[in-house]
């Protein structure tokens, strides 16, 4: 049997190799591609396959960054670790405290992240974490929020006799405003936080990201040799058949423990 082994699975192995400390590449799932897939879909994908699909994702981010913040860390700094724990507690405290500006979590957060980045540790964690404490809990409820730009709405209609121009009519300009403040009370601080950074991730931050990833060459490379090679195989392998077999099982696992 350690014959076969070796004659047939060590000229394609990773263990022992230059290949090896890249075991962690193939848990990246382009899970985001699917969930783009499916909004284009719309009412065609089933209800419980989207919620399960966005569950994956979130599984997936967080084990991901939680495998590179453990095992791709090189040297760890204590004290950028306990600068890290003291804002995390004062986050923590915030949300407990209620506070739903977003300044705080933005100053605290670059702290964070900068203590994180100057720890050792991958700084992608600090993002996870100043997530966790940042407020999932609007101002308003719905009925009031309801209610509220309801009467905001009847308000402007009524005053539109004086003024139809809302530059000209400081009455609209007031219902207009307070209708604003209210949309904000009901979104929660996390999704205007999220709605806010979309831009810059959409149209700067993935731009610069793929273009510092795609500065691969292709000139003289032999496509077969490395589709054969020993990393190109153990992300195959760990992608279409690892992949399959993991998220089966946790699934599995996880149905039948209720």
């Amino acid at each position: 049997m350690g014959w076969l082994y070796q004659q047939f699975f060590t000229p394609y192995s990773n263990a022992g190799g230059e290949g090896a400390r890249g075991w962690g590449i193939p848990m990246a799932t382009d899970i985001a591609f699917v969930v783009g897939v499916m909004a284009l879909l719309g009412p065609r994908v089933p209800l419980t396959l989207k919620i399960f699909v966005l569950a994956l994702a979130i599984a997936d981010d967080i084990g991901a960054v939680l495998v590179i913040a453990i095992f791709y860390t090189a040297e760890i700094s204590t004290t950028a670790l306990v600068i890290a724990a003291i804002v995390l507690v004062i986050l923590i405290t915030l949300n407990k405290l209620g506070t739903k500006s977003l300044i705080p979590y933005t100053i605290l957060g670059i702290i964070l992240w900068l203590a994180f980045l100057k720890s050792g540790v991958h700084a992608t964690i600090a993002g996870v974490l100043l997530a966790f404490t940042i407020p999932a809990v609007s101002r308003y409820d719905t009925n009031k929020f309801s209610e509220k730009v309801k009467q905001l709405i009847k308000s402007f209609d009524a005053t539109g006799d004086h003024w139809k121009n809302v530059l000209n009519n400081s009455e609209r300009q007031h219902d207009v405003l307070a209708i604003e403040e209210s949309c904000e009370k009901i979104l929660t601080p996390l999704q205007r936080f999220e709605h806010s950074l979309h831009p810059w991730v959409s149209f700067f931050i993935i731009p610069i990201f793929a273009l510092a990833n795609a500065g691969v060459t292709l000139a003289e490379l032999d496509i077969l040799d490395s589709l054969l090679s020993p990393v190109s195989l153990g992300i195959i392998v760990g992608l279409f058949i690892g992949k399959q077999v993991g998220i089966f099982a946790f699934s599995f696992i996880a149905v039948n423990l209720k």
